[in-house]
């Protein structure tokens, strides 16, 4: 009897013993497969916050309640601020109630970008330097430019490697490298009522040409202006193998006094040249056109025309931005035959009278 008592005594002990650990397995706290978690600032805040628990029992996932009330967000952004937040997670184990947290870190790792750039500057002896005219960067954070000029002789000819930073708040940065180059101003040869500088014929507002200058397309620059439509329609661009080249003193004259006549002369003057103003009356300007005759303006042509011509020995001479200087408005379609030089115009960035250091604008 008394062996009998005992082996129940000792089963009794063992079942409170048992009982007890199941209820302190229950009553453990879950932990988290990551105390913390990285992410990149701009990337809208979604986390899937039941994977990070190392459990399997569905009734605590099921009872799990996030509070992201500290996280502070970008202001109309569904991402939140760069920092560091404890966000608590709320769950049930067994009957009780139970919490942990995890560590948010936001960190903002991505440089910035630069929006304009340039290989180079060209400018000539003595005109003022401005970096920030050819250079602009952008980022979720702001960003500034970084350069150091002081080695630059602005009163001398010579050519200068440099280097630009673009810098976040979180030092984050972008490098680029870059030319100056300082070049002595070209010497203008006025002579027979033309304007040429090295080598190079300048017609526009401020430098006209005579009624006789030329009769005729100028040979080479008809063969170039073929040669580019005839690439054009192989790569299949809506282009056509008509254009408008050579156009006579009268032929100007008579067409920029019929859009006079309907529009006005301050109006006409915005895109139409005075007769012995024009580009056309000396043989080395054309307009493009597409298969329906009218001047090219779609985007397709007018992006392969504005990346290519200058293989053809060809500039884009009145372009969007360049009005105050050139004198007209926008026209893609407007090819000017400038030869060898035309690659290093392109590169340049620079309308044809800032290249050849010239007086643009309006007429006098």
């Amino acid at each position: 009897m008394k062996k009998k008592l005992v082996l129940i005594i000792v089963l009794c002990l063992m079942l409170v013993i048992a009982l007890s650990t199941m209820v302190l397995m229950l009553l453990k706290a879950v932990s988290l497969k990551a105390d913390e978690i990285v992410y990149e600032y701009g990337q809208p805040l979604h986390i899937e916050y039941t994977s990070l628990l190392d459990t399997e029992d569905q009734q605590i996932l099921d009872s799990l309640s996030v509070d992201e009330s500290q996280i502070e967000y970008e202001e109309n952004q569904t991402y939140p601020k760069v920092g560091e937040y404890s966000i608590p997670l709320h769950y049930q184990s067994f009957f009780k109630k139970m919490t942990t947290s995890l560590k948010l870190i936001v960190k903002d790792t991505t440089s910035p970008q630069f929006d304009k750039s340039t290989n180079e500057i060209n400018l000539f002896v003595n005109d003022q330097l401005d970096i920030e005219a050819s250079f602009s960067c952008s980022d979720l954070s702001g960003c500034k430019l970084l350069y150091d000029t002081s080695q630059v002789k602005l009163n001398q000819e010579g050519s200068y490697p440099m280097q630009i930073k673009a810098v976040d708040p979180y030092e984050n940065e972008n490098i680029m490298d870059f030319m100056i180059h300082v070049k002595s101003r070209p010497v203008a040869s006025v002579g027979n009522q033309v304007t040429i500088v090295n080598g190079l014929l300048i017609v526009n507002k401020k430098h006209g040409i005579p009624s006789d200058y030329a009769t005729t397309e100028d040979p080479v620059a008809k063969v170039q202006i073929q040669k580019l439509i005839s690439d054009m329609q192989a790569l299949g661009y809506d282009i056509s193998s008509d254009y408008n080249g050579y156009r006579s003193y009268s032929i100007q004259r008579d067409l920029y006094n019929s859009y006079v006549s309907k529009y006005g002369q301050a109006k006409a003057d915005t895109f139409s040249a005075r007769p012995g103003y024009s580009e056309h009356q000396s043989g080395l300007a054309f307009d493009l056109h597409h298969q329906n005759r009218k001047l090219v303006k779609n985007e397709n042509e007018v992006q392969w025309i504005a990346q290519n011509a200058y293989k053809y020995g060809f500039i884009v001479r009145y372009q969007k931005g360049w009005e105050a200087i050139t004198g007209y408005q926008a026209e893609p379609w407007h090819l000017r035959y400038i030869g060898s030089k035309a690659e290093d115009i392109y590169r340049s960035g620079l309308t044809l009278e800032e290249y050849l250091g010239v007086e643009g604008g309006n007429y006098r």
